[in-house]
């Protein structure tokens, strides 16, 4: 279980600067999600990723990317790593295409979730495309199901929803939220087991943990794993098995029902 953060706004500034204390309060959920953290920044273009197997309070590589990089669109994923998963730089989040050959370009990913059946998720991955993850993760696999899907042309949220349901018909889930950051802005998915069981989990998670939250302004949007605090007010929680999209630059938002991005589509 992880949590993620992204934002896009109107004009090219340092993730602290956007975010100011809502990004404070979001980092410190890393006492506990101490894995890893990584972050894509977008001006528009291909992304620029940092990412780190550590905890992301304390690491001054965190805090310059943090406070010196400036961009106008952000991802940023802190991980709790699944059980029996190294901490390492390929199990890190976010996944972006510049490390798939012949990915989608300029596509990050990260997700937030957990899933029971790594060997069957593996099978399924490989029956949708040939690429075959560097890591362990099921994120990773998740990740590179997103990216054929758009390769072949489908619209990103069809193929967020698309790829979510190809993990879900292969294995048991506690989650499968994500976010694909794009130039064109932010796409997100809330896509949760209501009745999370336990599994090869310490404990069975608490449904809530999986919630997505999001706020639209004038000129900055931002979407987030939900489990703590923010400083800001007007945030909205997006349903189970929604997708939103946070167009570039803030401003507006729109959502539609998983079941709905899956109709086959008009001839």
């Amino acid at each position: 279980m992880c949590r993620l953060l992204a934002m896009t706004a109107g004009e090219s500034r340092t993730m602290s600067e956007h975010l100011g204390e809502d990004l404070d309060r979001f980092v410190a959920l890393s006492e506990r999600h101490r894995d890893g953290w990584g972050l894509a920044s977008s001006s528009g273009g291909a992304p620029e990723l940092v990412k780190a197997p550590e905890q992301a309070l304390g690491s001054p590589r965190f805090a310059e990317a943090a406070t010196q990089w400036p961009a106008e669109q952000f991802l940023l994923h802190l991980r709790l790593a699944s059980p029996n998963k190294r901490h390492s730089m390929q199990n890190t989040h976010p996944f972006v295409s510049t490390e798939v050959p012949g990915g989608h370009p300029d596509l990050a990913f990260a997700h937030n979730g957990h899933v029971f059946d790594n060997a069957s998720l593996n099978a399924r991955t490989g029956q949708v495309t040939a690429r075959r993850p560097l890591g362990q993760t099921d994120s990773e696999a998740y990740f590179f199901i997103v990216d054929e899907f758009l390769r072949r042309g489908e619209e990103p949220l069809r193929a967020l929803a698309a790829a979510m349901q190809v993990v879900a018909d292969s294995t048991e889930y506690t989650g499968l939220n994500a976010v694909l950051s794009m130039p064109e802005g932010l796409y997100a998915i809330h896509a949760a087991d209501p009745n999370p069981r336990q599994g090869d989990l310490d404990r069975a998670p608490d449904p809530q943990q999986f919630e997505l939250r999001y706020r639209v302004e004038e000129r900055l949007s931002v979407v987030a794993s939900n489990d703590w605090q923010p400083a800001t007010d007007g945030w909205q929680v997006l349903a189970n098995r929604q997708l939103l999209f946070l167009p570039a630059g803030g401003g507006s938002s729109m959502t539609v029902d998983v079941d709905e991005a899956l109709l086959p589509m008009a001839a």
